[in-house]
């Protein structure tokens, strides 16, 4: 007769939304496309894949490349329940990574 064991599989480890650090590049045009989320829950990514999906502005003023966004976020409440009504990111700072152009 065999015994088996239970596995107990370990709760996924996520980074906190607040902070998180997104790799996003910015065409000529200054359109935003994330190309790396962070560590973040699951559920926060069931909204799209768009920068405008997450309230993360889909173009900005900044050179053509790649960069480190570090975006805080902000969740509303319901007055009545007190339950969380809607969420978004916003952009803190953008770290160039790449250039595309040297910055004259």
């Amino acid at each position: 007769m065999s015994t088996f064991k239970a596995i107990k599989e370990d709760d996924p480890e996520f980074e906190s939304p607040h902070d998180s650090k997104w790799i996003m590049s910015a065409s000529d045009d200054g359109t935003l496309t994330i190309l790396s989320f962070p560590n973040i829950h699951d559920s926060f990514l069931e909204v799209g894949v768009l920068p405008e999906e997450f309230g993360i502005p889909d173009s900005v003023e900044e050179a053509t490349g790649v960069y480190e966004v570090i975006c805080s976020f902000t969740e509303m409440l319901d007055d009545f329940t007190g339950k969380v009504d809607d969420w978004y990111f916003e952009i803190k700072s953008m770290k160039p990574l790449w250039l595309a152009y040297e910055e004259e």
